[in-house]
């Protein structure tokens, strides 16, 4: 009889170290061809020197408000030495590329049990939309594989906050002496909170000329531009570069941003003086009505004549009207009047016909001066009717009529309302007296 073979179990025990060492090999060669890590490890990271925390729920979050600046601290420490070693802190997902949030550190070399401190600021943009976002701090070199920390952020906006988008003048770059300046200016609510009656100035204080208008309401995350405001530069301003400066005042007046642009003031030339002189607008002169009823030995009749100064200088205008043999006339409040640039006043010409004046049409020239432009005539007819009522007088009478026969009829019917009552009130006596008697008058047996 044969002993059992010891030979199987010796290959079976071979064959597994074999494998186990090609295990071993495997790892070893996988490892020698893997990116190693950067040898340091973030420590600690602060936004606006609160202390945050990698990987917290969701729910957790530090709030942040766009048009900040956040300051970031990233203190990190090397495990081992390490060359050319980058640390980036951003936030990513706001869409114009051209503003991101974003800074990175030089590049440094790290040792072994050494902590390093980099710092950053990160300018958020005032058109990030309020969210949750991820504050991301990358640590790389150049070949290994990056550390990547997340740390929770909420970026909300203020309660109150308004910016101004933009600026528009007309002429833009330009403007002659003694001529007009129109600003438009653009607005943005980009607050939590719509807001009312917005106060939009516009001024250049080196000018002393200003000019304001009001927004009624613009609703948060809106834009809104402002009527045309007016701005006058002096005849006499020196050429030069003048600052415009506006103002956007709301939240009940408690709050005020600002902005400025600028504009280039110019002497008006030769040329253009005289082009403006062709194309100056002359004063202009207008009448309600110059065709009037008249009774002769009558009351008067009004005739308004209205003018306008185009000009930029106040004017002194006189009115003459001819004589005649025919009317009295008078003008009120006076035969003078000054007018203001760009201003307008009223002559009042009053017409009474004499008791003598031939009936039929009539005519009366009103002469207007000014200096420096020709007189303007106005023709103010009438037409004369007999000593008899005139057209106007008529109306008045009928009016008077109406009115009396209306007081008559109301006068009438209270006297039939008392009459009435009265009426009533007799024969109510009477039958009270009537059954009285014949109580009296009742006998008992």
């Amino acid at each position: 009889m044969k002993l059992p073979s010891m030979k199987l179990p010796n290959m079976k025990k071979s064959a597994m170290l074999l494998s186990i060492a090609l295990v071993v090999l495997a790892t070893f060669a996988i490892a020698s061809v893997t990116v190693q890590a950067v040898d340091a490890f973030i420590e600690t990271v602060e936004i606006d020197g609160v202390e945050v925390q990698p990987f917290e729920p969701n729910e957790i979050r530090l709030n942040v408000e766009r048009g900040d600046t956040i300051d970031v601290l990233v203190r990190l420490r090397g495990f081992a030495n390490n060359s050319n070693v980058q640390v980036e802190a951003f936030i990513s997902g706001h869409e114009p590329n051209s503003e991101t949030m974003s800074e990175s550190s030089d590049v440094f070399d790290v040792e072994n049990g050494v902590s390093y401190v980099k710092r950053f600021k990160l300018k958020l943009p005032t058109n990030v939309d309020r969210d949750n976002y991820k504050l991301r701090v990358l640590v790389s070199d150049r070949y290994g594989s990056a550390d990547v920390s997340d740390f929770n952020l909420k970026i909300d906006t203020k309660r109150h906050w308004m910016q101004i988008k933009d600026i528009i003048l007309r002429p833009p770059f330009e403007v002659i002496a003694g001529r007009s300046l129109l600003a438009t200016i653009q607005v943005e609510n980009q607050g939590q909170q719509d807001e009312e009656g917005v106060k939009v100035k516009v001024s250049i204080p080196e000018l002393n000329t200003q000019g304001t208008e009001f927004i009624n309401e613009i609703e948060s995350e809106k834009t809104t531009t402002s009527e045309e405001i007016l701005l006058r530069i002096p005849e006499d301003a020196k050429p030069g570069r003048y600052k415009v400066r506006v103002e956007v005042t709301y939240n009940d007046g408690f709050k005020t941003n600002t902005g400025e642009a600028w504009i280039d003031v110019v002497a008006a030339s030769d040329e253009e003086d005289e082009e403006e002189t062709s194309q100056k607008v002359e004063s202009s002169i207008a009448v309600a009505e110059n065709n009037k009823d008249l009774a002769r030995g009558k009351g008067g009749a009004v005739y308004p004549i209205t003018v306008t100064n185009n000009g930029k200088t106040s004017k002194s205008y006189m009115i003459s009207v001819d004589s005649s043999d025919w009317a009295e006339v008078s003008v009120t409040p006076s035969n003078v009047l000054v007018i203001p640039p760009r201003g307008t006043d009223t002559f009042f010409v009053i017409v009474n016909a004499k008791s003598n004046a031939a009936p039929g049409s009539k005519i009366l020239s009103a002469t207007i001066s000014t200096s420096g432009e020709e007189s303007k005539k106005v023709a103010l007819r009438a037409n004369v009717q007999e000593g008899g009522l005139s057209q106007s007088d008529m109306i008045k009478t009928f009016q008077v009529i109406v009115v009396i026969l209306l007081v008559v009829l109301i006068v009438l019917g209270l006297v039939m309302a008392i009459n009435k009552m009265q009426s009533d009130k007799e024969r109510e006596e009477k039958v009270v007296t009537e059954e009285q008697k014949g109580k009296r008058t009742t006998k008992y047996y």
